[in-house]
């Protein structure tokens, strides 16, 4: 099963822009659904941020990935520390094995493959 959702575009032109990639790797299909719906709602949350750019999220498996593009620093640590995108931090033990992410600043619109490159250099941490 592979699924990409796209829950925000490039409609800004603010340069640098943040722009962050998660990977999480749930424990098993049981708590897929759970996980998946979580993923809706935090995305959904990251949208209606002030200062988001664009928000995408892609699952394959077991494995799901965020793509998400700030105005600034500020509006990333706005999202990450409340709502939905909080429960999920808090919930992360019972329902991910793994995960790992990678923050950067970027003059120029980031694409999955360029993202996901950066991202295989960070070490997974287990929950």
């Amino acid at each position: 099963m592979f699924m990409i959702i796209a829950l925000g575009i490039f409609t800004k032109n603010t340069l640098p822009m943040i722009v962050t990639i998660t990977e999480l790797r749930c424990k098993n299909y049981w708590k897929l659904p759970g996980l998946i719906l979580l993923s809706m709602k935090v995305a959904s949350q990251a949208k209606k941020t002030q200062g988001n750019i664009s928000t995408l999220i892609r699952a394959k498996g077991l494995k799901a990935n965020t793509l998400t593009t700030w105005e600034t620093p500020e509006s990333l640590k706005s999202f990450r520390n409340f709502g939905h995108h909080k429960q999920a931090m808090k919930a992360m033990n019972r329902t991910a094995s793994s995960f790992r992410s990678k923050t950067w600043e970027s003059e120029t619109t980031v694409g999955w493959d360029e993202a996901l490159a950066k991202l295989t250099k960070v070490e997974m941490k287990f929950t």
